[in-house]
């Protein structure tokens, strides 16, 4: 067999190597959990985050899970058959690993007050024995502690509801999963239909369809792009290394977010898709070009170092400059998200060029070596077409220009549509969409939570409990919800309890502070110290609103966040929407000029490092500035598409960005490296056309195929922003390859050597004379 070149003659050690770090890495994927909070979607408040982090690490909660019990007709509720049946669930639920009995609010769990002797006596709402007495007993209950009705049961009785308190630390698709086989074991009563729904549902909803797009829609994907690579090519070995690169890049780079105990979000798998394209391309251009090279005669590892010589260029171009853009972003972005997104996206690419460059030549070799059968020279059988290709724009080249520029003019008559959004039509998080999809979750009560803090003084002081009593009376009237409970009301209703005749609150912070003790000892579900912190200076507002389109809730809590605003200021509380609902709320979402700056920066990144790249690899600064137009094409192609389709903005505009100028600026680079090496050569016109195409026309055509195919079946997600991501990826893949072939290689075949002189005019193409 013929010798290796020095550096692949002995690649077990780098092999190793390689597969010793892969091993570190993947093991994070076990750390690896998913969390479907979209309040990471919105752009950071600091003092918001702030007060949200502290009321989570002191009450432990995140968001609730409603399970609603609807009848037919007013009263249904009331019935001894559901009466037993939300006592017997309340228990079950109760039992569940990882639950607090307090966690599950129902009216079975939860008491009114009553007083002895001045001692406080707390009864459950729905006594233990189930009979037909129990109903008024429910009502007189309610009537001691009127805070819970239209949170536990409806003004007329129709629904009744239970909620589990999921913590901030649990895995909201878990839990709700178990509270699925818990309801699925246990038939409804007769005229009762059983709902789940919530924040904490809708999370767990979106936390499954993320697990489901991870675990099993994204490797379909790439699994069916790499077979689609194997009939194309007609080689199995390029499709099971093309598998093993992207294999090891995505599981890297979910080991290392593993490691780094960043949790899979929303946005992930659009982080996974770019990794992707970023490996496949890099496999095929590297064992395309190497398979062409034995077909012309090198062995095996002399191609595949021949291919790796000629493309290592490029491929360092682009993963320079995609990872320079990603980088960009995530220095600009507001959005959390996105920011976490984009270092790992850099990070991830910076892997997929060590994994390119390193280990699929050094694996390639070693395959050689070991089974010369699997490396045979096999031609995909497209050459003569990619010749004709050539041959065709080097014979129409300004037929090909004037097609490029009507695509370019309908793209930045698109691109204009794109400032015409108004804040109203910003879409900044797919929280809801989950509902909007499955009917079980549309009808269901939404728990929202309202965070107070002061720094002076306490909770406690009379003008501040006045503050938060005119505060739940507004939003049980204007404010349109059902029912809300805060720490006031046991205050209120053991005060009235004791004395029907007394003030409804303490006259004094000191009272107020003798009462709050007294319940907090008392009550033996520690109800009251889930409201009010120690320390009395944090405390929680639960309200309940019900709706029948839950896309309807962020334009409410909107609404309610300007009420706090409104109402609070003169009392120094500063109030705040828990930050789960209010990450979909437009007012507080991604605005236009924010999307806009964040794509604009990060892809003006790309396109300065790219040029800048190209500049100093071919040694001439008018290629490097030629490399712009078609990366600027393809951008304006993919704003004229958001634009044109009136699709709405979100996270994943400025990731789609700088993912379409890192693809155009990989079909660039890769061309005009090509059609550099063939005026190198001596050619131009028709034949520095044809040269250039049969270099590197394959594994463009592929990697076009290939990624739209397999970005295609990544459209078939549950969730609407991955699918936006993967049909725009999708379009910019397509767009990058149009403008290599419309833009640049006219261009270049309309050039002539003299136009490509350097600064001192030398000209650094200048084709080699005959016999030198």
């Amino acid at each position: 067999m013929d010798q290796a070149p020095g550096h692949l003659r002995q690649p077990q050690w780098t092999l190793a190597v390689l597969a010793l770090l892969i091993v570190v890495l993947a093991a994070g994927v076990w750390r690896l959990h998913s969390d479907a909070g979209v309040d990471a979607l919105a752009p950071s408040d600091p003092a918001a985050t702030a007060l949200a982090d502290r009321v989570q690490a002191r009450f432990g909660v995140a968001e609730s899970i409603a399970i609603i019990y609807d009848g037919l007709l007013p009263g249904d509720a009331l019935r001894a058959e559901v009466l037993a049946e939300i006592q017997a669930v309340s228990a079950l639920l109760q039992t569940l690993p990882g639950l607090a009995p307090e966690q599950v609010m129902s009216l079975s769990t939860r008491t009114w007050t009553s007083f002895q002797d001045g001692t406080p006596r707390f009864h459950p709402l729905l006594p233990a024995a189930i009979d037909a007495d129990r109903a008024a007993a429910v009502q007189r209950g309610l009537a001691a502690a009127p805070s819970y009705r239209g949170l536990l049961l409806s003004a007329d009785a129709r629904s009744a509801t239970i909620f589990v308190e999921v913590a901030a630390a649990a895995d909201a698709g878990r839990l709700l999963r178990q509270i699925e086989r818990v309801l699925r074991d246990r038939p409804p009563p007769t005229g009762v239909t059983v709902r789940i729904g919530g924040q904490g549902a809708l999370s767990g909803e979106l936390s499954r369809r993320i697990d489901h797009d991870i675990r099993i829609l994204l490797p379909a994907a790439m699994l069916l792009s790499l077979a689609f690579v194997a009939v194309l090519l007609r080689n199995w070995t390029v499709a099971v290394l093309g598998a093993a690169t992207l294999g090891a890049a995505v599981l890297g780079t979910l080991g290392l977010m593993g490691w780094s105990g960043q949790p899979a979000t929303v946005v992930t798998p659009a982080l996974l898709v770019v990794i992707a394209c970023a490996a496949i391309a890099g496999t095929l251009h590297l064992l395309v070009r190497a398979g062409r090279l034995q077909a012309e005669g090198l062995p095996p590892p002399a191609a595949i170092d021949t291919a790796l010589s000629e493309s290592i260029r490029p491929l360092s171009l682009t993963s320079l400059a995609t990872a320079g853009g990603f980088l960009a972003l995530a220095s600009i972005s507001t959005t959390p998200a996105v920011r976490v997104l984009s270092g790992f996206a850099a990070a991830g690419i910076g892997w997929v060029w060590l994994l390119t460059v390193l280990g699929l030549p050094w694996a390639y070799a070693a395959l050689a070596r070991a089974w010369p059968a699997a490396t045979a020279a096999r031609e995909p059988g497209s050459e003569e077409l990619m010749r004709e290709f050539g041959q065709a724009a080097g014979r129409l080249p300004r037929s090909l220009l004037l097609l490029a520029a009507t695509g370019l003019v309908l793209g930045l008559w698109g691109s204009s549509q794109l400032f015409e959004a108004r804040v109203g039509d910003i879409a900044p998080a797919p929280l809801l969409h989950a509902a909007a999809t499955d009917e079980r979750l549309s009808r269901a009560p939404h728990c929202i939570d309202i965070y107070l803090q002061t720094s002076t003084g306490n909770l406690l002081e009379p003008q501040r409990l006045a503050a938060v009593t005119e505060v739940q009376a507004w939003m049980s009237g204007a404010g349109g919800f059902v029912g809300s409970r805060s720490y006031a009301d046991p205050l209120r209703e053991a005060r009235l309890a004791r004395d029907p005749h007394a003030a409804p609150l303490p006259a004094t912070a000191d009272e107020a502070e003798r009462w709050q003790s007294l319940l907090e000892a008392s009550n033996p579900m520690g109800t009251q110290a889930a409201l009010l912190s120690r320390d009395r200076r944090v405390a929680v507002i639960r309200g309940v609103l019900r709706t029948d389109d839950p896309m309807q809730v962020p334009a409410q809590v909107a609404f309610l966040q300007q009420a706090l605003q409104r109402r609070l200021p003169g009392s120094g509380v500063l109030a705040e929407v828990a930050g789960q609902p209010r990450a979909a709320t437009p007012t507080t979402g991604l605005a236009p000029d924010s999307a806009y700056l964040d794509a604009a920066f990060a892809a003006a990144a790309v396109l300065v490092l790219a040029a800048s790249s190209a500049a100093l690899s071919l040694r001439s600064i008018r290629l490097g500035l030629l490399l712009l137009v078609p990366m600027i094409g393809v951008l304006l192609c993919a704003g004229g598409i958001v634009g044109a389709a009136h699709l709405r903005l979100d996270p994943l505009i400025p990731v789609v960005a700088v993912l379409a100028a890192g693809l155009a600026a990989d079909s660039a680079s890769h061309l005009l490296h090509a059609i550099d090496a063939a005026r190198r050569q001596g050619r131009a016109g028709v034949a520095l056309a044809e040269a250039a195409f049969d270099r590197v026309g394959v594994p463009l055509t592929f990697n076009a195929l290939v990624l739209t195919g397999g970005l295609q079946v990544v459209a078939f997600s549950s969730n609407a922003a991955v699918v936006h991501f993967a049909l725009l990826a999708a379009a910019a893949v397509l767009c990058a390859y149009l403008a290599a072939c419309l833009i640049l290689m006219p261009w270049m075949v309309l050039l002539r050597p003299a136009d490509l002189a350097s600064g001192r005019g030398v000209p650094i193409n200048r084709p080699q004379e005959p016999g030198r």
